[in-house]
């Protein structure tokens, strides 16, 4: 069994991933240092960059395929990109391997973060507070729908929802 974390962009999974592997002495597995690592350009050091020079489309392809490469893994947290369930079958195919774990955050509190950070590759009108929030509405349609668990963030630090993760996953799954 693996815990996949899942949750809109700034939402912690790969900081909240790391904690947990810590507390199982299981591996961590990043998709988006995987997608980096294996990305032909070494000029390049974010997946934002991947997007601005190739295109979303481009990146989500080179996404879809280290999810496949992570099927054979066992006894792993993999924390996942923020649109990776939005595209292709990689619900699907995340799902055969693991329990989702979908960490929930208000999109208020996440634009901040992601303002904070930048900004989206993706995110190019001239209102970007409205373009993140109409397409992070959509996706957490998605997340609601397939998440195995539902961890609400809302003033927890990572430690906090680490913790209440690994109870609900437990309670759940006797693991």
């Amino acid at each position: 069994m693996n815990l996949i974390l899942c949750g809109l962009p700034a939402s912690g999974k790969t900081t909240v991933g790391k904690i947990i592997a810590t507390h199982l002495n299981w591996i961590h597995v990043d998709l988006d240092q995987l997608i980096l690592e294996n990305y032909s350009n070494p000029t390049v050091s974010t997946c934002r960059q991947i997007c601005l020079n190739e295109g979303e489309t481009y990146f989500r392809f080179l996404e879809n395929q280290q999810i496949a490469k992570l099927m054979p893994l066992k006894n792993s947290i993999i924390s996942v990109g923020g649109g990776s369930l939005s595209h292709f079958d990689n619900d699907r195919c995340l799902k055969k391997i693991g329990c989702l774990v979908y960490l929930k955050a208000d999109i208020a509190i996440l634009w901040n973060r992601v303002k904070e950070r930048g900004g989206l590759s993706f995110i190019t009108s001239s209102n970007p507070q409205k373009e993140f929030t109409q397409i992070m509405q959509h996706r957490q349609i998605k997340l609601d729908l397939i998440a195995d668990l539902t961890v609400e963030i809302k003033d927890l630090n990572c430690e906090e929802v680490a913790l209440v993760t690994l109870s609900k996953w437990r309670e759940k799954y006797g693991q």
